[in-house]
């Protein structure tokens, strides 16, 4: 027992030395690794550029430097490498300080190497900047949808998502909905919550597919729990508007009507604001549905300025004044479309069926 004990203390010192055997081993292959890196970049090898710019950019195990990592990125470029094109460029459009950031000559040159060279992430890019040009004309955007496509064929679903929207839009190409729908159904099983989006608006409205309200509200939700905030307020649209009682429940829709509501989303906001004064799945409560009119219609949105005179018209969950109802209604009506005439003297402006979209407001007042 007492040799046993005796030898603890040298198993112990052992130990330490081979751990610390181990990581020296390690730090010298490292240093082996990063110093044929270097021989071999200088020789020419593009992989070897790339992997050595690489390393320089993330700073693991060399000390970062943008500048080497954009030099040896150059260099692989030089040498053909889309790869090393792509992300030169990439270096140079998000550190203005290198160089002049976005409006980059060097910067777009580089991506059109790669672009031209078949690179999808250096198409999709390019596309992007010469998009954002105010002053693009037709034939660019005729550009634009081209390098949009050859990336989205590569699978890249922003790309996807995009070249759909142009063809949706008809901008650089012929308007096509039922290849903008493929293409949006195809970013959007990649995941993507605008795809999505666009995908249940295709099914809700019926657009080169059979109308379907429940698999808009599939993909609505898949939108939507992803942080949509247009999808959410759909969401409650879906789950909460009388013509689409077959999938009605007032509870989630209140739910999602408040997660955009919360972001926002002024007409989720009246529309909650509307479940709070009515009680539907949610406690009623006027003073509440009130605190949601007026953050509605503070945003400028007409639902929740017409909601909220109706509230104080009737004196209910504020104090009663007829010169705020006739303030915000006042401004309600301002956004009636042309043509339909407003009617402003009323009692009380009963705006329970209210909506912008539609036109056939005047039955909604009731003139004193």
């Amino acid at each position: 027992m007492i040799a046993s004990s005796k030898l603890l203390p040298v198993l112990f010192v052992l130990f330490l030395f081979v751990g610390s055997g181990c990581s020296l081993i390690e730090k010298e292959q490292q240093r082996s690794y990063l110093k044929t890196l270097e021989a071999e970049s200088i020789a020419g090898s593009v992989s070897a550029q790339i992997a050595l710019a690489d390393e320089f950019e993330r700073g693991a195990n060399l000390p970062k430097d943008l500048d080497k990592a954009l030099m040896w990125y150059r260099a692989a470029a030089k040498n053909g490498s889309a790869e090393g094109a792509y992300k030169a460029a990439s270096i140079l459009l998000l550190n203005p300080s290198i160089n002049s950031g976005s409006n980059s000559p060097e910067a777009v040159g580089l991506l059109q190497q790669a672009a031209e060279a078949g690179y999808a992430p250096a198409q999709l890019k390019l596309a992007d900047i010469l998009a954002a040009n105010s002053a693009i004309d037709s034939v660019g955007m005729v550009r634009v949808f081209e390098l949009y496509l050859a990336a989205a064929s590569q699978n890249l679903r922003d790309a996807q998502y995009k070249a759909a929207n142009l063809l949706e839009l008809g901008r650089g190409t012929e308007k096509d909905l039922g290849s903008a729908l493929a293409w949006y159904r195809l970013a959007a099983e990649q995941g993507d919550a605008r795809a999505q989006l666009a995908v249940g608006n295709f099914y809700l409205a019926g657009i080169t597919v059979n109308p379907s309200a429940a698999r808009a509200l599939e993909w609505y939700e898949q939108s939507a729990r992803q942080g949509s905030i247009q999808a959410q307020s759909n969401m409650g649209d879906l789950l909460t508007l009388d013509r689409y009682a077959g999938l009605r429940d007032y509870k989630a829709g209140a739910e999602w009507y408040r997660k955009a509501a919360l972001q926002g989303h002024s007409r989720a906001g009246a529309r909650l604001g509307e479940m709070y004064e009515k009680g539907l799945g949610v406690t009623q409560d006027a003073q509440t549905a009130a605190t949601w009119y007026r953050a509605a219609a503070e945003q400028g949105d007409a639902s929740g300025q017409c909601r909220l005179a109706s509230l104080y018209v009737r004196g209910l969950g504020v104090s009663q004044n007829t010169n705020e109802a006739k303030r915000w209604f006042n401004l309600a009506a301002a956004q009636i479309p042309t043509g339909v005439k407003p009617v402003l003297g009323f009692v009380y402006y009963d705006c329970e069926q209210f909506n912008r979209d539609e036109v056939d407001l005047l039955s909604l007042v009731k003139p004193q």
